[in-house]
């Protein structure tokens, strides 16, 4: 009943669908005139689609015959394997500028992406004119993968590529010259516009290939790294197989202009967010951008017994725990992600104010910039970064700390999140519940706190600035 339920729905958005590539200003007079549903800019392209269907994956979405981006495969369909990794633009209100990351198109919801900027495999392509004929060409990445055999049946080449497609993006900033101390770039990149071997590397952590090995992949990912001169890429070019030629593999980055791109966007579009809900066929989505208006939408809902809720975030934790009761007829799915106060972070003398939907990522390079103003040592900045040991980089770009404790408290799993937090004595800030909640107390309470919401993280400042924050995964 529940797979035919899904074709029902899916058939049914296909007759719904409205996929509109407009001009800007036709897009905004739509928004403003109360027609509701997902504006993106998908591969540079502004889209409309009124009252998507709340449970649909971007993959799917992006996957199906109106929309015709093939390129995005699912695989396990879990977050594990990166087939579906597509890149993501959006404006983060903690770092106060735009940031690219990698995602999950088969555990992200479509109707989740409204104000993102959306590139697919597809949108990497470059396109000059030649006698007045169009001339679709690879990226640089894309071509050195098939030229050095970095696949074989090719099912996970679009998803390595749009890491490191990513991972290049993130290291250039349009506004300004970059310097190693820029919040969202590497830090080991010395100011210049490329990334380190081994952060491109890190970046395909979330990346699986069954078929070839890593060997001509860390070879691609060597020809893209900003840390070895031309001579030492000679010589690994002289031990390895490609069709490449030595001029092709030694060209530098040659940049894109998404980041500016979604900045003309945004200030075409007027706002970073806006509260959105719509309607599909009974199952309605709900994107506050305030606790209050989270907690009006909850009591509206909860006073009527023919409804109900779900809270998501990125929906990443799906891929855990596949057990949800009835998600298919949950009447609302409420996406707390856009909540602008909880996307912060404050420093106090005796503590730091973490805002609970920032993701697992996000909450590294914010946590990195405390000890500085602090006087802390690295306590903070290893606190964040032990946080890399969960899961892949598109998880992390995706999934919330907050969502991590909370599926850690439904269904109790090994989380690295969990432990840092007990371990440095942080507390829980929730949206009903008065005070402040120790992690464990919240984790462990199976009688309380069941419809609570984080909403922040407090940590507390150590005495000592002296204080070190240390730990490793073992595997046994």
């Amino acid at each position: 009943y529940n797979q035919t339920n899904k074709m029902v729905r899916y058939f049914r958005f296909l007759d719904k669908i409205r996929l509109i590539e407009v001009s800007k200003h036709d897009a905004l007079t739509n928004i403003e005139n109360g027609d509701t549903g997902v504006q993106l800019l998908l591969n540079g392209q502004i889209c409309h689609i009124a009252n998507p269907d709340p449970h649909m994956s971007l993959a799917h979405f992006l996957q199906n015959d109106a929309i015709g981006l093939k390129g995005t495969r699912v695989a396990c369909g879990e977050g594990g394997c990166g087939a579906c990794t597509v890149m993501i633009t959006k404006y983060h209100p903690g770092f106060g500028k735009i940031i690219a990351v990698p995602v999950n198109g088969c555990l992200v919801k479509l109707a989740g992406m409204n104000g993102i900027g959306i590139t697919t495999i597809e949108g990497t392509l470059k396109r000059t004119f030649v006698d007045g004929k169009e001339v679709v060409s690879p990226n640089i990445i894309s071509e050195r993968l098939a030229k050095s055999f970095g696949f074989q049946c090719g099912y996970c080449t679009s998803g390595m590529t749009m890491s490191m497609y990513t991972k290049m993006t993130q290291c250039e900033n349009p506004d300004e010259e970059k310097s190693p101390s820029d919040e969202y770039c590497t830090k080991s990149c010395g100011g210049c516009n490329s990334a380190t071997i081994a952060d491109i590397e890190d970046c395909l952590d979330g990346n699986l290939c069954r078929c070839t090995g890593y060997r001509p992949i860390a070879f691609v990912a060597a020809s893209l790294g900003c840390d070895k001169s031309k001579e030492e890429k000679q010589v690994l070019f002289n031990k390895n197989f490609t069709t490449l030629s030595l001029e092709d593999y030694l060209k530098p980055w040659e940049g894109n202009n998404e980041i500016e791109l979604y900045h003309q966007y945004l200030q075409d579009k007027g706002s970073h967010v806006v509260e959105t809900q719509f309607n599909f066929f009974g199952s309605c989505y709900y994107s506050p951008i305030s606790n209050e208006q989270l907690t009006n939408k909850i009591t509206e809902i909860e006073n009527d017994e023919h409804q109900s809720y779900r809270i998501l975030g990125a929906n990443v934790s799906s891929g855990l725990v596949d057990d949800y009761v009835n998600e298919e007829e949950t009447t609302w799915m409420i996406d707390v992600k856009n909540i602008q106060e909880n996307l912060s972070i404050v420093i106090e003398n005796d503590s730091v104010i973490l805002g609970a939907a920032n993701t697992i990522n996000e909450s590294t390079q914010l946590l990195a910039t405390v000890d500085e103003k602090l006087g802390t040592n690295t306590f903070f900045k290893d606190l964040g970064e032990y946080l890399h040991l969960i899961a892949g980089t598109q998880v992390r770009s995706g999934g919330t700390i907050a969502g991590n404790i909370a599926t850690c408290r439904r269904k109790p799993f090994p989380s690295n999140a969990v432990l840092m937090l007990a371990t440095s004595g942080a507390s829980l800030e929730l949206l009903y519940h008065e005070g402040l909640v120790p992690v464990l107390d919240y984790i462990n309470d199976s009688e309380n706190f069941d419809n609570e919401i984080i909403i922040k993280i407090h940590f507390p400042v150590p005495e000592d600035s002296r204080t070190y924050f240390h730990g490793d995964k073992l595997k046994e």
